[in-house]
């Protein structure tokens, strides 16, 4: 079962990436439209709420009705283009981070269709961003807690996360029964590669 769990969490990191494939790498040259960027202090003191972790449903639902629209998948190659032009130069560790990731997302904003696709379920595109960065990192936490049978030691966990990633652990280990059913409905709309 704690392997289940593990594996489940992984999938849902995998889940929460690609979810947002779609545009996600393809948006990053796409200037973020009454958005500002996140910064790092944001992105740390984000706490996951329950409205909005139970808002990755709908949003994964509609990015999946958009997967073969051809005006988005148009806009979404031009953009991949763009992306890959302007981060030739990044390295992974810049490309991949928490706020990288987080303001590539932010410019969901960029096309109507898919912004339409995440505010529709109640959510802005900002939320929507820092909770997909934000759950998985605490679900693979709670997760390894999980698997090995044994709850984190706090201080131990304090050490590395700032003050919002812990409370999120929290948060995630305090409903983890829904937040599991949250994360496996959101995998059923696994968008294709790209």
């Amino acid at each position: 079962m704690s392997f289940a769990c593990l594996s489940l969490a992984h999938r849902v990191v995998r889940a929460s990436r690609f979810a947002a494939t779609l545009v996600l790498v393809a948006a990053s040259a796409v200037p973020a439209r009454a958005q500002s960027k996140v910064t790092a202090a944001e992105l740390d003191s984000y706490r996951l709420t329950t409205p909005n972790v139970e808002k990755l449903v709908p949003v994964a639902r509609n990015l999946k009705a958009l997967e073969n629209d051809q005006e988005v998948v148009r806009w979404a190659a031009e953009q991949r283009a763009k992306s890959d032009q302007e981060e030739g130069t990044a390295s992974a560790a810049e490309r991949y981070s928490g706020v990288a990731m987080v303001n590539r997302m932010i410019t969901l904003s960029g096309q109507p269709k898919v912004r339409h696709a995440v505010e529709s379920a109640g959510i802005s595109v900002r939320d929507f961003a820092l909770t997909m960065v934000a759950m998985p990192t605490s679900m693979t936490i709670i997760s390894r807690e999980k698997q090995s049978g044994t709850t984190a030691n706090t201080a131990e966990m304090a050490k590395n996360l700032t003050g919002a990633q812990l409370d999120n652990a929290n948060f995630v280990r305090a409903n983890w029964t829904r937040v599991m059913a949250v994360a496996t409905e959101v995998d059923k709309y696994k968008l294709k590669e790209p």
